[in-house]
């Protein structure tokens, strides 16, 4: 109980209300946010269509093991790319649903699926910097060890 009240205590009692220039600016994320998701869900199809054209043609040319390789790299990349991608529709039709209906209980659920598109994102692009980093540090040490 105690700990609760910690927690409400720098909040106030007052609910929230958007105003016309928050509608607004609601409506107009929700459109591009749904134009985005379209545009992603595009280049991921493309992506898979690329990666089995590699797969075919790496299994046309018996002994080429690139192709395969490049085959479940894309498919993980786009298996990676539809989460976020998939969080930006849902956030983009909850919002475009709770404007239209004036539902505050939709619109937090569309906002938290772009909280949770962001942690998505924030988190993809630590791990690809850390990637990134030990990629340049094995990469300085290669050319190190070639000097010597």
């Amino acid at each position: 109980m105690q700990d609760q009240e910690i927690l409400d205590s720098g909040q106030s009692s007052e609910e929230l209300h958007l105003n016309d220039q928050a509608v607004t600016g609601l409506s107009v994320a929700a459109k591009w946010a749904f134009f985005l998701s379209i545009l992603g869900y595009v280049m991921i199809g493309l992506m898979v269509l690329m990666s089995i054209f590699m797969l075919f043609t790496a299994l046309s040319q018996l002994g080429s093991g690139i192709g395969i390789l490049i085959f479940v790299l894309y498919m993980g990349i786009a298996v990676l790319y539809f989460i976020p991608i998939r969080l930006l529709q849902l956030f983009a039709d909850g919002t475009k649903t709770a404007l239209a209906r004036n539902d505050e209980t939709a619109m937090g659920e569309a906002l938290e699926k772009l909280g949770k598109h962001y942690r998505f994102i924030g988190i993809l692009t630590i791990v690809l910097m850390a990637l990134y980093g030990l990629i340049f540090v094995f990469s300085l040490l290669k050319l190190g060890g070639m000097g010597m």
